[in-house]
């Protein structure tokens, strides 16, 4: 497998885990609800970290030039791997001129699928619906530099005489899942009754790894899951 995997950690999570061997991933680097700058600035950091910044606390005055000198810094002084952007409030005029100052960086600057598409960055994907092909997926992105979310996943979807509806959900007992598809890259069950057929597809931890073996061909230059789904 040459796609890198990221485990993305919390700040506590890095303080408590060993990251030889691995490609870690820095979250929660956000804007400052108090200053112009940014919160939870990483003091250590391996060498190749992917540093995320996100706006869960969304830019507002917040000095572009200031935020771009700090990432720089950390930048050139851990020698990350690159910056992904996860930006996911959309149509913040805000949000989109500091995502175009950063994107000058000294490394990758990977921006959510929010903001990338009139951009010339990687753009970083929300994870593949179990019930979606991989090639059908990245279609929309055909000659980008893609980086995907991978997760745990579950959908049901369930046929009727009136159509099919697709719904997310937990699943508990994945011992009834009996068979996997190849192309889905997932595991599936179907529970029949007069009225209708419902099937769940569940995308387990190793059905994820599957699904990275099939990544390169489309563009996939990196895939980002939680450390603490893929540790």
């Amino acid at each position: 497998m040459t796609i890198p995997m990221y485990l993305a950690q919390t700040p506590w999570e890095f303080t408590q885990n060993s990251h030889e061997n691995t490609n870690p991933a820095w979250m929660s680097c956000r804007f400052s609800p108090s200053h112009t700058g940014l919160i939870h600035i990483p003091q250590q950091l391996p060498e190749n970290t992917l540093l995320i910044l996100d706006d869960m606390t969304p830019p507002q005055g917040h000095d572009a030039d200031l935020i771009r000198s700090t990432l720089s810094e950390i930048i050139g002084k851990f020698r990350c791997s690159g910056i992904l952007l996860d930006f996911q409030r959309p149509d913040r005029p805000e949000s989109l001129q500091i995502i175009e100052k950063l994107l000058s960086l000294p490394c990758p600057v990977i921006v959510s699928d929010i903001y990338a598409k009139e951009l010339d960055a990687p753009v970083f994907l929300p994870p593949i619906p179990p019930c979606i092909t991989p090639e059908e997926y990245c279609i929309p992105w055909k000659n980008r530099k893609i980086y995907l979310e991978i997760a745990i996943q579950t959908q049901t979807l369930t046929l009727t005489e009136h159509g099919c509806q697709i719904s997310d959900c937990n699943y508990k007992d994945h011992r009834e899942l009996p068979h996997f598809h190849p192309n889905l890259c997932c595991h599936y069950g179907l529970c029949l009754s007069d009225s209708q057929a419902t099937f769940t597809l569940y995308r387990s931890k190793e059905d994820n790894i599957s699904l990275l073996s099939s990544l390169e061909q489309l563009g996939v230059k990196g895939c980002v899951g939680l450390y603490q789904d893929f540790k």
